[in-house]
C-alpha cells in the first residue's frame, strides 16, 4: 500500500467518441501538458477500440467511458488511481497536481466525488465526468455491478443517474468507501476552479442537434484556453 509520502502513480483516463473529435483536437495541448507537468499517464480511449459483447451499448454511447474504466482498471494492476475525466473538461490552475486530492483521503476511500450540497441526500449533482477510482477490488466490482445493472436496464438508464441511484441505496456499502470534495474542487467548474466541465451543455437532455451542442461546449472552453 502506498505509503502518504509516496506520490501515487495516477492514470488520467478519457473516452473519446468520434463524434467529439473537434473537442478533442481543442482540448490535447491543455490535457497533454498537464499530464507531462506532474507525471501523470494520459490515455485516451476512442470508440471504435472498446470492445464489448452486447450492441446494446449503442443506445448509450455515454457508458463506453465506463468500459473503459473497468477494462483499464482491470488490465493495468501497476496503476493507483484512474481519473476519469470528460473530454470536455480542461486544466485551469495548472499547479494543482491530481496527487494532492488522493494524498488528501483516507484509507478507506476508493472513489472521489464532487457534490455541491454538504447536506448529501440524493446525490443528484454527483457527475460521474470528473471522478477519482482507485484500483481496488471493491472499485472493479462496484463498476462491474454498474455496467450489469446497465445491461440489465438494457442501457435505458444514464451513467449518471446509475451511480446515483447506488449512492441513494448504498449498494455494497459505497457510502463507506467514497470521499465527497467541494463542487468545485475537480469538477463543474468556474473561472478560478482547478478544472472547468463544460457540462452544462449536454446531448442527454437538450433538444439540439450534437453539431450545435458540439459548438456551444467548444465556445465554452475557449474562452479559458
Amino acid at each position: 500500500m502506498k505509503q502518504v509520502n509516496q506520490m501515487a502513480k495516477i492514470m488520467l483516463l478519457c473516452h473519446v467518441d468520434e463524434n467529439f473529435k473537434k473537442i478533442e483536437n481543442l482540448v490535447f495541448d491543455n490535457h497533454k501538458n498537464y499530464c507531462d507537468k506532474h507525471n501523470v499517464i494520459y490515455k485516451k480511449i476512442y470508440t471504435k477500440d472498446i470492445l464489448i459483447s452486447s450492441d446494446l451499448i449503442n443506445n448509450q454511447v455515454y457508458w463506453l467511458k465506463i468500459y473503459a474504466l473497468y477494462d483499464q482498471l482491470i488490465n493495468n494492476p501497476d496503476i493507483d488511481w484512474i481519473f476519469l475525466l470528460d473530454i470536455d473538461c480542461i486544466f485551469l490552475r495548472k499547479t494543482i497536481p491530481l496527487d494532492f486530492f488522493v494524498s488528501s483521503c483516507n484509507n478507506k476511500q476508493d472513489i472521489l466525488l464532487c457534490y455541491m450540497d454538504n447536506n448529501i441526500v440524493n446525490f443528484w449533482n454527483v457527475n460521474i465526468g470528473a471522478a477519482f477510482f482507485k484500483n481496488t477490488v471493491f472499485v472493479k466490482q462496484f463498476i462491474r455491478n454498474m455496467l450489469d445493472f446497465a445491461e440489465q436496464k438494457s442501457f435505458s438508464i444514464y451513467e449518471q443517474n446509475c451511480l446515483q441511484y447506488m449512492l441513494q441505496h448504498n449498494h455494497m456499502s459505497v457510502l463507506d468507501h467514497v470521499g465527497f470534495f467541494p463542487e468545485h474542487s475537480f469538477n463543474h467548474g468556474h473561472d478560478n476552479s482547478f478544472i472547468f466541465h463544460a457540462c452544462a451543455e449536454s446531448s442527454a437532455f437538450s433538444t439540439d442537434s450534437l453539431e450545435e451542442i458540439i459548438d456551444k461546449k467548444c465556445n465554452l472552453l475557449r474562452r479559458y484556453l
